[in-house]
């Protein structure tokens, strides 16, 4: 397997995994950003989280 396929491969994992972390969180804490946040957050690549 191509390293740059692997390395690819390991950022959506990553990404997956974080995603489900705060998703958790967000169910245990209300003032957490949503996941539409987050969501908007990776279509923009930059940290912008919006608290409502």
């Amino acid at each position: 397997m191509p390293r740059v396929f692997e390395q690819l491969l390991m950022k959506v994992i990553a990404l997956v995994l974080l995603s489900l972390l705060l998703q958790l969180v967000g169910i245990c804490n209300p003032d957490f950003p949503n996941v539409e946040d987050l969501q908007s957050y990776h279509r923009s690549g930059q940290l912008k989280v919006v608290r409502r």
